[in-house]
């Protein structure tokens, strides 16, 4: 019977020591770098993201040089982030910018700066660019109210804003819209 309470009571005490340790929280030691990013809860370098399908192709992808999440407003902000959306029929689309906000809320990405659209698969289809484009991510569809511009090797068409919806690989453009013929000298 002493063996037995013995092995009880260390038992006990074993399994205290473990439940008080697994529960208290880890110190965490914050770098000089870490605190003078902002007021950022946490942030990434070098991210990428990628999101499946339940069929378990790709449907999209997000890498980023930076990003740093703001828990009070539940947003992040992102330095150059690169977006590949797949189309129903596999075709890639490439979205590129200097910057991004992503709302986490209504998983909606703003991009800002120099931004540039294209299909990745084929060249010849030209590349479209803008000052800003949201993305509805949950959706795959994108839309600007800024001007846009689409230049391939003949010709440069001007329109005053457009909504693309990837997954059937159909851009509008908003009027007006000019297409002129450009030289290849």
């Amino acid at each position: 019977m002493r063996k037995r309470t013995k092995a009880a009571i260390l038992a006990s005490i074993t399994a205290i020591i473990l439940s008080v340790n697994y529960w208290q929280p880890s110190v965490v030691t914050l770098t000089p770098e870490a605190t003078e990013l902002s007021d950022a809860d946490y942030y990434f370098q070098d991210v990428k993201v990628k999101q499946y399908a339940s069929s378990g192709k790709i449907e999209s992808q997000l890498s980023a040089v930076k990003m740093e999440h703001y828990k009070l407003d539940d947003y992040s902000e992102i330095v150059q982030p690169r977006i590949i959306i797949m189309s129903d029929n596999q075709s890639a689309w490439q979205i590129s910018a200097e910057t991004g906000k992503l709302s986490h809320k209504t998983n909606q990405l703003e991009l800002k700066t120099n931004t540039r659209l294209f299909r990745k698969d084929t060249i010849q289809s030209g590349e479209l660019k803008t000052d800003t484009l949201l993305i509805d991510m949950a959706n795959n569809i994108a839309s600007t109210r800024d001007q846009v511009i689409i230049e391939n090797a003949n010709t440069r068409t001007i329109a005053k804003g457009m909504d693309a919806r990837f997954k059937e690989e159909q851009i509008e453009l908003q009027g007006p819209v000019e297409t002129v013929e450009t030289s290849n000298e």
